[in-house]
């Protein structure tokens, strides 16, 4: 019986050893905040209510977004860039993604921008073909007024899980 127990003790052990490890890492990342507005957005992943989801997938937004100022914890001077936002809160109202005044809680995306710029499906019937996303698959906010749209590419990527607020 002693032999069970302490062989389930090194285990459980074992298991919990690389959380502290997990945790820090977690701590490490830190909040960016940034006041701008969202000049455009990818038309497919538009969705002004939360989907609901049937299984674990997580639906997602694609953006343009003018950064009038880098705030706490950011180190940018960037004056575009990509955001990924996660719907695991809600999808932004008409209302809100035409704002000029947002203020957005974003994270550094650990790679380059391509998970930020993803791929379209073209055709009618399958099989579909696969292309990149290009400045076409962008529609404008009505924050945007005429300003020219960079070129994706170029463009870092930030992400987020919450929804910005708007600025009064």
């Amino acid at each position: 019986m002693k032999k069970k127990l302490s062989i389930i003790f090194y285990l459980i052990v074992l298991i919990m050893l690389p959380y502290p490890a997990i945790g820090q890492t977690q701590d490490e990342i830190k909040d960016i905040l940034a006041e701008g507005s969202i000049i455009a957005f990818q038309r497919r992943s538009r969705h002004r209510v939360k989907p609901d989801t049937k299984g674990i997938a997580t639906f997602v937004e694609l953006w343009i977004v003018h950064i009038d100022k880098w705030l706490s914890g950011a180190s940018e001077n960037e004056e575009y860039i990509l955001v990924k936002y996660e719907l695991t809160e809600r999808g932004l109202s008409d209302d809100e993604i035409n704002n000029r005044r947002l203020k957005f809680v974003l994270r550094a995306h650990p790679e380059k921008n391509d998970d930020c710029l993803g791929t379209v499906l073209v055709g009618d019937s399958p099989p579909y073909q696969e292309r990149h996303i290009n400045e076409n698959d962008y529609e404008r906010t009505k924050s945007s007024g005429s300003e020219i749209i960079p070129t994706l590419e170029n463009l870092p990527c930030f992400s987020t899980e919450r929804p910005p607020t708007i600025i009064e």
